[in-house]
């Protein structure tokens, strides 16, 4: 016999002559869903937090989110053990799949595995709905009211995870855009053989864009904006590059991978500005920012800002039964006076598993 109880349901009037209408309230809204809500469904399903029934899931694509969709073929900066660990640490069932637990992975790999995992716990009953959250009030102690479009929808508890969008440069010469700069192929919609380009940003993303812009044919500036180009995690770098792109970093060091590969300090501004006129194209590899969130009042009073959805990277929370996660609210460490931000999906699962405590107390009340 199941022991979850189904979805609570109140009473609304309808706005039309008749009986009162029903609306399902749900005990967990999720919004997005990329790699950090499958991880936070995967979680909540595997430790019977909640019913699949008593979750909404409201997405645009419902396809795995940004692994899948924009970097597929782009190589994680983590071992496939490392995600099967994220997964075993949140008590996942792992997937069935076959790589190699000591290398890494293509991003979709991942995605796919992970979606495919999710799927089977999140069952036939959980409900979905395709669509942007524009916005989220809150009154008292009443559930959350979350419009989508011309949809409503009511939860105790919500979850954004949203994506972030790669952090842009305001440069005059043209951006290509991150998403179409890790492969020859991609980057011959937009460069020749001839061309040069200039790369901001020297780390795990930075590497592999001069790696296909090389083997393209083309000239690279490469741009850092540390006291060193590259950091390494084999040296005690917190946030240094690893695996196959230490080895890479390290060959652009060496010969600027046979004398295809320039170096500039950020703060040599001369420099920067005569890469820039040189330069065809140029790529920024600086990060990401939260560009797009939905609207949140409390009590008919604004808590997001026109540039931010303030919350703490500490705990994941905006709001009480608000929560954030994923690259768009990610944990941070600070060492040594140096805030990094934790992007990866053992960082993800480390960052839920940490708030294990109130997300029970939450969800059971």
């Amino acid at each position: 016999m199941n022991s979850h109880p189904a979805p609570l349901k109140f009473p609304r009037k309808s706005t039309l002559k008749g009986p009162a209408t029903v609306i399902m309230l749900y005990k967990l809204c999720l919004i997005g869903y990329g790699a950090a809500h499958m991880l936070l469904a995967g979680y909540v399903l595997a430790n019977h937090l909640v019913h699949p029934r008593e979750i909404l899931i409201i997405d645009p694509h419902h396809d795995g989110g940004a692994l899948l969709r924009d970097w597929p073929h782009v190589v994680s900066n983590t071992t496939y053990q490392q995600f099967l660990d994220a997964l075993t640490l949140l008590g996942i069932p792992h997937p069935n799949c076959q790589y190699d637990p000591a290398a890494p992975t293509e991003l979709q790999c991942l995605a796919h595995a992970l979606r495919e995992t999710i799927r089977t716990l999140l069952g036939p009953t959980v409900s979905r709905a395709y669509g942007y959250v524009s916005k989220l009030e809150k009154t008292g102690e009443q559930p959350w009211k979350i419009t989508a479009g011309k949809q409503s929808f009511t939860a105790t508890t919500v979850s954004l995870a949203i994506g972030a969008t790669p952090r842009a440069l305001p440069t005059q010469t043209p951006q290509i855009p991150l998403h179409c700069a890790f492969s020859r192929k991609s980057l011959a919609t937009y460069l020749s053989p001839a061309d040069t380009l200039t790369v901001f940003g020297a780390s795990h993303s930075g590497a592999l864009i001069v790696q296909a812009a090389v083997q393209s044919g083309c000239d690279v500036n490469l741009v850092y904006n540390t006291p060193q180009p590259f950091y390494f995690a084999d040296e005690g770098a917190y946030d240094g590059v690893k695996l196959e792109t230490a080895v890479l970093a390290r060959q652009i060091l060496a010969d600027g991978l046979g004398g295809k590969v320039r170096l500039i300090p950020y703060s040599d501004a001369l420099a920067v500005h005569s890469a820039l006129i040189k330069s065809s194209w140029c790529v920024s590899a600086c990060g990401f920012e939260l560009t797009h969130y939905p609207q949140v009042f409390v009590d008919g009073r604004a808590i997001h800002t026109e540039s931010s959805l303030p919350y703490n990277p500490a705990t994941g929370i905006i709001h009480p039964r608000l929560y954030g996660w994923g690259i768009g609210f990610p944990s941070t460490t600070t060492l040594e006076g140096r805030t990094y931000v934790d992007v990866s999906i053992p960082s993800f699962a480390a960052h839920i598993y940490a708030q294990r405590a109130q997300l029970a107390a939450d969800l059971s009340s």
